[in-house]
Parts: structure tokens; C-alpha cells; sequence
């Protein structure tokens, strides 16, 4: 009988092992696709609609206030939590709701970007153009923790302005539109958290329900999270718990605390995690490997390909655009 020596076997043993391993990551592979299905979602490349469109034209309402968030970002020092949205966010700073807003604050410092009537488009706009760079540029240093988005009401009631739509609005496109404004922060601050806020529910449309559906997938628990409040706003029955607002779409102080109750212990453990720790990415070459926004770029075609596996990154290097190629819409 022929003898089979210890190489041999050890060979035969190592190929055993891998064609075990291989069956094991064949048999398990489809629940892995399910357990990263929301990591692809939340990472799909923005398609072009009104929601995600680069402005034609500044939206001039309070141009007052638009001027004090940028002031607010080029003096910012310490930053511990940034909330951006429309007037929902924007008039929780008024005085008569002092009390509900120190709750959220509570020794955090905050960074409020809400902007009355503002759609997403424009959140888009301000973010990555606005002066100096819009207003993720922050000074060199200042790394916010967590960033809360609440954003897409105003785009279900407008109509005109940048090809809004208004009642007639695809939720879908709404949904884009919160999406694309995740994907800049979480790109632009990647050792931060995002925390994805559902719309509120109000009387002046019915679209909240199917986008905040919508929206429920887009998260990672990693650095992206959703929490969909819209249960706190409700009656039993369903309809809008008006003793919660005051027209109907705007908080009052009861309304504005359960937000806080809603969000407060996810802040809390969120704020005390050390930063996140991205893997680095820097391109070397010629004009092919330059900035996310060139519109060939074949670092912005590679980024979410490498996202939707799972992978926190920070592309770091140049952001310059190779001949002022920019796309026509958000990526």
C-alpha cells in the first residue's frame, strides 16, 4: 500500500477546508445579501429629479438667516451635534420653545442649519456650494460627532420653485433627495454619525407616510442611522395629533419635546462612542483619479461601489475638478 506523506496530507486537509469554507460561504451568502440590503439602498448612485437637481436659482427666502448658518460654520469650534432642515428646525431656536430646545442642547453643543421653507434641493446647494465651499466647510479641525437631517416636507407643498411639484410629488423623489443629503454628510464628515429623522406628519399633505417608508431602509447602524418618529405625532387612530403642533405642520413645545424624547438616548450613546475610524483611500494618477465631483471621475463610480460593500472609507487627496467638468446633478 502507498504510503501518503505528511505534505500530502496536510495539502489534502487545507483543500478540504477551503472547499468547506467555500460551501459555507455559498450556503450563507444570500443572508448576507439580506443583512447589507439597506447598506446598497443607502448607497445606490442619486438619480436625476427636481429633488436632487442642482438649482438654477437661489431660493431668496431669508436671506438674513442663510447668511447667519454661514457665519455660524466659519466660526464654528466645537461642534457636537449639527441639525439641518427646514422651518421645523429653524424655529425650534425661537424663544418660545427655550425649554424643549435645552433639552435637546443639555450641554451639547449644536450647530442648527434649518432654513424656513427650504427644499432639498437647496440643502443640497448650501451644503457643497455656498460660499467657501457650502457649509460642510467647516474650519480645519472641527469634526462634528452626530448630524440629525430632518428634510422632503416642503418639497410635498411647493410648487414652482426648481421643478418642485408640490402635492404631485413622487415620494420616491423626495426619498432621493434625503438620501443624497445623507450620502454628503456621511462623506463629508466620516468619522461622524448621521441619524436619518422620518418626516413629521402634518395636515398639509399625505406624502410623509410613503416616503418615510421609503426612507426606513436607508441606514447602516454602523455610521448611518433612520428613527421614524412619526408615531409620536399620531392619535390612535392615525390622524395628526394636533395638541402637538401649532398649524398643523409646525411644532409647539409639547411637539418639539417629543422629538427630543424620540432621539435623546440615541444622542447620548452615539455622542459618547469614540469617533469612527474610516479607512483611508487616496487615488494616485492623472486627471481619471481626481475629485468625487468631476463628472468622469473614476474615484466618484469607485466610492459607493466600495460603501454599498459595507466598508466605511475617507477618500482623502485632491478634490479638484479636471476642467470644471461638473455633473449636472448631486452623485
Amino acid at each position: 500500500m502507498k504510503k501518503t506523506s505528511t505534505n500530502q496530507s496536510v495539502y489534502f486537509g487545507l483543500c478540504t477546508i477551503k472547499f468547506n469554507l467555500f460551501i459555507l460561504a455559498f450556503l450563507l451568502y444570500p443572508f448576507a445579501n439580506l443583512l447589507n440590503a439597506q447598506v446598497a439602498e443607502l448607497w445606490e448612485p442619486i438619480p436625476l429629479n427636481p429633488a436632487t437637481a442642482v438649482l438654477s436659482s437661489l431660493d431668496q427666502t431669508d436671506t438674513n438667516r442663510r447668511n447667519l448658518i454661514t457665519q455660524r460654520v466659519a466660526n464654528a469650534s466645537n461642534v457636537d451635534l449639527i441639525i439641518i432642515g427646514n422651518s421645523i428646525t429653524h424655529y425650534w431656536e425661537w424663544n418660545t420653545y427655550t425649554e424643549s430646545y435645552g433639552n435637546l442642547t443639555n450641554g451639547r453643543n449644536v450647530l442648527n442649519m434649518g432654513l424656513t421653507a427650504e427644499v432639498t434641493p437647496g440643502m443640497l446647494h448650501s451644503l457643497l456650494e455656498r460660499g467657501n465651499g457650502g457649509w460642510t466647510n467647516l474650519p480645519q479641525g472641527v469634526k462634528p460627532k452626530v448630524v440629525m437631517i430632518m428634510a422632503g416636507t416642503n418639497n410635498c407643498f411647493r410648487s414652482g420653485f426648481s421643478g418642485m411639484q408640490g402635492h404631485n410629488t413622487p415620494p420616491a423623489e423626495v426619498a432621493d433627495g434625503i438620501r443624497a443629503i445623507t450620502q454628503v454628510f456621511a462623506r463629508k464628515f466620516p468619522t461622524a454619525r448621521v441619524i436619518n429623522l422620518g418626516i413629521f406628519p402634518n395636515t398639509l399633505h399625505d406624502l410623509w407616510g410613503p416616503i418615510n417608508k421609503i426612507s426606513a431602509d436607508y441606514y447602516d447602524n454602523k455610521q448611518v442611522f433612520h428613527v421614524n418618529l412619526q408615531d409620536r405625532f399620531l392619535n390612535s387612530d392615525s390622524t395628526v395629533n394636533l395638541d402637538l403642533f401649532n398649524d398643523g405642520i409646525h411644532p409647539n413645545n409639547d411637539g418639539y419635546n417629543q422629538w427630543v424624547l424620540g432621539v435623546d438616548q440615541l444622542l447620548t450613546d452615539l455622542l459618547a462612542r469614540n469617533p469612527l475610524n474610516p479607512v483611508k483611500i487616496m487615488h494616485m494618477g492623472g486627471s481619471i483619479t481626481e475629485g468625487l465631483d468631476a463628472d468622469k471621475s473614476y474615484r466618484r463610480y469607485m466610492d459607493p461601489l466600495i460603501r454599498q460593500a459595507g466598508h466605511i472609507v475617507d477618500f482623502v487627496g485632491s478634490s479638484t475638478v479636471h476642467n470644471g467638468s461638473k455633473p449636472k446633478y448631486y452623485h
